[in-house]
């Protein structure tokens, strides 16, 4: 780790720029002892903080790699989406299928897949989960069925594909 901060701070000298303290931050990925790494010289000197999850061009990474915390932030972001759906479309215009499917396919699923292709490969069985309620709660909302309906049925009578094919999990 020594070499390698060196090796960056080096960099930075020859091109004149500063790392900065405020935005620097150590995720440690191979070890669950963070104590060791807080009392790191090169880390207490440099300032540089410890984290356990970091947000990265909108994906939010985890020292475990299992992608839940992202699928969490999606599920968050999608949801506030959807309940302004359901305010708007019962108030101001009408909730046609079409409508609906283009929404689904150019809005929520591009935020869903989102580099997709990086994370998918490792996800863990919780977060597999975790995007298919996402998409399960969109589909009841577009088809108006009851809760309790099986999400194969709402993939059948929406004509979508379930979420592991559209992302190939």
């Amino acid at each position: 780790m020594q070499t390698t901060l060196e090796t960056i701070d080096n960099w930075c000298k020859e091109n004149r720029l500063k790392i900065s303290e405020d935005k620097s931050a150590l995720m440690p990925m191979f070890t669950r002892n963070k104590v060791v790494l807080k009392s790191h010289p090169t880390i207490i000197e440099r300032g540089i903080k410890i984290v356990s999850q970091m947000k990265y061009l909108g994906v939010t990474l985890d020292c475990k790699l299992d992608w839940y915390p992202h699928t969490q932030y999606l599920e968050n972001k999608l949801l506030r989406i959807r309940n302004s759906l359901v305010r708007c479309s019962t108030a101001t215009w009408d909730k046609t299928v079409h409508n609906l499917n283009t929404i689904y396919k150019y809005a929520i699923l591009p935020v869903i897949t989102y580099a997709s292709e990086a994370w998918s490969i490792s996800v863990s069985k919780r977060a597999k989960s975790k995007l298919q309620e996402i998409q399960r709660a969109f589909l009841i909302f577009k088809t108006n069925a009851y809760k309790s309906v099986s999400n194969e049925a709402l993939l059948t009578i929406t004509g979508i594909m379930p979420i592991k094919q559209a992302m190939q999990l």
